[in-house]
């Protein structure tokens, strides 16, 4: 800061001196610590205070020691610098001007423009002389701190409410001096009500306004990063591309499990570039993970391999005729056959009779050691996985389709909308959604009842509500599969996911 002491007899000294006449003064953004000029809003020594200096791996940005350079700054060494302005780093660390030179949008230049070029400790900078109160009407003519500097003059106060900063200024609205002198906005914000605030529809991500709903970066939330594409604070991933329809799919912790027209049967990590091919003769009926195998129906029982690949295994079951799906609960597989539901232990061995004459059952369920299912009697049935204590829960007047547990309740399909009916049954089924098309694959957290339809993958909460599309498909999504953090489906051409519950 300059020295206010003595200003009327230094004023007519720096004033009567040319711009190339060096001064025994700071420039206005320095101060004077132990005889010499620091620059305290980015001097790592003496950060903003002389003998306050930044510890290792701190930077000194504006006036304080952080872990980042802020406000458009840069790090130069230890020091936060706006490199279109700083004299020691114009354009570049370390890319000094000269002692007569100030730097403008980062070049060396002898000219101010519309402003007055005036030195200090050898040093040059430039000041508008009609409102710096450190330089106003000349170069080193210091305002107190009691007055402002306007038309070159200093006068008593500031008018209309506004507050004495480095110029007058609305503190409501400015967004240099928001709220308070010196307050400076970051970039893309403006200053409202003394408050820094981003354009409608932003939110402050570190040091900048993004859209959380299209930013990759910050895809629904800060930090959250989106290796596809975001859309509505959502992120879709292709795991991979496919040569023909992609069908039946299944997800574990860590990779996403689909079948091929044609019987090929592939894997891949969540965020793709793992693909593994694991067979080329399964079934495009249905599929099944646990943490060792994946399986799928064959003509005469269950086939399986290696989830990391290996020998193929087929395991015939004697009781079982037209398997056509089947799910596991990590212990054993349960199998629908055209009139019975059997289960063998994973990885193989003796199959049991879950379920006998049982007119074709179909959507297939597992929760705590009991199967939920339909049947082409219109009904939906349970029972403890040993076969104990079947129970109809529900039946309807005409055919249902899949089928998801969670426990508490059981949801299904069933002429255009999506209903529930209590695990314990002894409740009417409770509509949770109507006037759908083509419902296809359902599953659910608990929270929300995932489905596919003729134009999209959405979700309604368990109890009922609004619907919600998560990702628009044109009809072109087959099977999906849901786990902790996101849903994961099959299309004509591709596996996807949308990482975002």
């Amino acid at each position: 800061m300059w020295l206010v002491a003595r200003a009327s007899a230094l004023a007519l000294v720096v004033v009567a001196c040319s711009p190339t006449v060096d001064v025994t003064y700071c420039t206005p953004d320095e101060t004077m610590c132990h005889g010499s000029c620091s620059a305290l809003y980015k001097d790592p020594i003496n950060c903003g205070a002389c003998d306050h200096a930044c510890a290792s791996g701190l930077y000194c940005s504006q006036g304080a020691c952080e872990t980042f350079c802020s406000g458009g700054t840069v790090a130069c060494g230890q020091s936060c610098v706006d490199l279109t302005k700083d004299h020691d780093n114009c354009g570049a660390c370390d890319h000094a001007c000269g002692p007569h030179d100030v730097c403008v949008q980062g070049s060396c230049s002898t000219t101010c423009g519309t402003q007055t070029l005036c030195l200090a400790s050898n040093t040059a900078y430039c000041a508008s002389t009609s409102s710096d109160n450190s330089n106003c009407g000349g170069c080193g003519i210091a305002c107190n701190t009691e007055s402002y500097c306007a038309g070159g003059q200093c006068r008593s106060a500031c008018a209309g409410g506004q507050t004495l900063c480095d110029y007058c200024t609305d503190t409501t609205s400015d967004s240099n001096n928001c709220g308070s002198c010196g307050r400076t906005c970051i970039a893309g914000q403006y200053c409202e009500s003394s408050q820094c605030v981003c354009p409608a529809g932003l939110e402050v991500c570190g040091q900048q306004c993004v859209d959380v709903t299209t930013d990759t970066k910050d895809c629904g939330g800060c930090g959250s990063v989106c290796v596809g594409t975001c859309a509505s604070g959502m992120c879709t991933i292709t795991v991979a591309q496919t040569p023909t329809a992609a069908g039946p799919v299944a997800i574990d912790a860590s990779y996403v499990y689909w079948v091929e027209q044609g019987g090929v049967l592939r894997r891949d990590a969540k965020f793709g570039n793992q693909e593994t091919e694991l067979s080329s003769s399964a079934s495009f009926a249905s599929i099944a993970v646990d943490d060792t195998y994946v399986y799928w129906p064959t003509s005469d029982g269950v086939a399986f391999v290696p989830r990391d690949g290996g020998d193929e295994v087929d395991q015939a079951l004697a009781t079982c005729s037209g398997a056509s799906e089947l799910v596991t609960d990590g212990a054993s597989v349960y199998v629908a056959c055209s009139s019975s539901i059997v289960s063998f232990p994973c990885g193989g061995g003796a199959e049991t009779a879950v379920v006998s004459s049982e007119p074709s059952p179909h959507g297939l369920a597992v929760q705590a050691g009991v199967l939920y299912w339909a049947n082409d009697d219109d009904a939906i049935r349970s029972a403890n996985t040993d076969g104990s204590d079947l129970t109809t829960l529900a039946t309807m007047s005409s055919a249902i389709g899949a089928v998801a547990t969670d426990g508490t309740n059981v949801y299904f399909a069933w002429d255009g909308g999506l209903l529930s009916v209590p695990t314990a049954g002894g409740s009417s089924p409770l509509v949770l959604a109507g006037g759908l098309s083509k419902l296809g694959t359902i599953a659910t957290n608990g929270v929300a009842l995932y489905y596919v339809d003729a134009t999209s993958i959405s979700k309604v909460p368990v109890g009922g509500g609004a619907i919600t599309t998560l990702v628009s498909t044109a009809g072109d999504a087959t099977d999906l599969a849901l786990d902790s953090t996101g849903v994961s489906w099959t299309a004509s051409a591709a596996v996807k996911r949308l990482e975002a519950l």
